[in-house]
């Protein structure tokens, strides 16, 4: 039965913002839940980049980089635009940074081993 200020199907109207904020929110952290995700953005910390300058870096090729690049744009957390024939990569807001500047910490705190060892992908976020 519907309460004061719920909406007709019974949802209040705090409740639905406040799932949508989540959604969201899990959107991006799915977007940074690959240790390739996390050493591109790195690698973006220092600015534009294209494919071409992150490949030999991460040890990928092309198809790779652009599948992963693909989810971070889809998570707006990098842009594109065309210089030439080359498509340059950004990060949209640098504050994603502040985020993952915070998790070798927390994983400090977990207690988990080797919180600042290089990732299988040779690029620890922190280092």
């Amino acid at each position: 039965m519907a309460q004061c200020g719920d909406w007709a199907d019974g949802t209040h109207p705090v409740d639905v913002a406040a799932r949508r904020n989540r959604e969201l929110q899990s959107e991006v952290l799915r977007a940074l839940g690959h240790p390739v995700r996390l050493a591109i953005l790195k690698l973006l910390r220092d600015g534009e980049r294209c494919i071409c300058e992150m490949e030999p870096e991460l040890g990928l090729r092309q198809p790779n980089v652009s599948q992963h690049l693909a989810t971070l744009r889809a998570a707006r957390l990098v842009a594109t635009r065309r210089e030439g024939a080359r498509v340059m990569y950004r990060v949209v807001d640098p504050g994603i940074f502040e985020i993952l500047d915070l998790l070798p910490g927390v994983l400090r705190r977990r207690g988990a081993e080797m919180a600042d060892a290089p990732t299988g992908h040779g690029m620890a976020w922190a280092s």
